[in-house]
């Protein structure tokens, strides 16, 4: 790899750990107020970014699971469709899974996060038991 691709790789890496960092934040401040649309927007433009540098960079199972999850985030931030618990819940879940997978693959291990294929079944089980039209 060359030093070039090596400093862009590096960056992603930052950029992406900091991301990572602020969902945390604004998932604590999701979950003591849900109804909060901006704040679900915030998180939705990080998990949205996330993705896109993912894919380009690829962490190709980290850009994977965050596009179906940023569907489900795509969902809930109109205004008539409001969070539930179960679906907090599911949220923090896909959280912890996008965490272990970022930090495995810059690790460079091929091994999927444990949680990460019951979590992703959840998300597209959630996905298909909601219209189509119903997510932007």
């Amino acid at each position: 790899m060359s030093k070039a691709r090596d400093r862009i790789i590096g960056i992603f890496i930052e950029e992406s750990t900091e991301i990572i960092q602020q969902l945390e934040t604004e998932l604590m401040t999701l979950e003591e107020s849900p109804w909060d649309k901006s704040i679900l927007n915030e998180i939705f433009r990080g998990v949205h970014t996330l993705k896109g540098n993912a894919n380009s960079f690829g962490f190709i199972k980290l850009g994977g699971f965050v596009h179906y999850f940023e569907d489900v985030l795509d969902f809930y931030r109109n205004p008539n469709n409001q969070l539930d618990k179960n679906t907090i819940q599911l949220i923090f879940d896909a959280y912890d899974v996008i965490k272990e997978v970022f930090e495995l693959e810059k690790e460079g291990i091929e091994q999927y996060p444990q949680n990460y294929e019951p979590i992703l079944n959840k998300i597209k089980e959630f996905l298909e038991l909601t219209p189509c039209d119903e997510i932007k």
